[in-house]
């Protein structure tokens, strides 16, 4: 990210005004293919929400490279949550976007496995090897970076998050977020609304 912002203050003078509208358009056409190629992300975060270049015009040139440089990392490591296979391996592939695709659909080890006729032990110590996590805490994850979007970006009750991501429980849901999080659902949904009453 460096070097890019270096390129393109170069090519502008170092005028920070174009600059941002030159990177800002970069990271949205990133954003773009991001998402053509990795469809189910809409599920899980509006990718453009990582561009918080508007409003740095009159910042300085570092500042603008390093907000640059946060928002590069922050959606590489938002990606890297969801993307741990590798081209060589199909079969994960194929598992890792069974679970981000229908990820409302109660998804199970025991579902996925039969949909590809294997064993859950041979699933779920293939994906061990290949991710070095358990398949059961890709799915959790995959359920509580979902619940995250949905408490940002719905009006969905806690118990209607729970039931739409096959917690019986609510109670139980909310355990789970909160030792996902460190946060209640309700906690999390008043920090990115706080001046919303729920």
């Amino acid at each position: 990210a460096g070097n890019l912002t270096d390129t393109i203050g170069a090519a502008v003078d170092f005028d920070p005004g174009r600059a941002v509208i030159i990177l800002k358009n970069a990271i949205d056409t990133i954003c773009s293919r991001v998402k053509d190629e990795h469809q189910w992300i809409d599920l899980y975060t509006d990718l453009f929400s990582f561009n918080r270049l508007d409003g740095l015009q009159d910042q300085s040139w570092q500042a603008i490279g390093q907000s640059v440089l946060h928002t590069v990392r922050d959606m590489v490591s938002f990606l890297h949550s969801f993307i741990v296979w590798k081209d060589n391996e199909p079969v994960i592939k194929e598992v890792c976007l069974e679970v981000l695709h229908h990820i409302e659909n109660h998804i199970s080890i025991k579902n996925i496995a039969e949909k590809l006729f294997i064993s859950k032990a041979y699933l779920s110590e293939k994906f061990k090897q290949a991710t070095g996590q358990t398949l059961i805490k890709y799915i959790t994850i995959a359920k509580m970076e979902r619940a995250k979007f949905l408490l940002q970006s719905t009006d969905l009750k806690n118990y209607e998050i729970a039931q739409r991501l096959g917690y019986e429980d609510p109670e139980y849901f909310s355990k789970s977020f909160k030792k996902y999080t460190g946060l209640t659902p309700n906690a999390f949904r008043k920090k990115d609304h706080p001046s919303e009453k729920f």
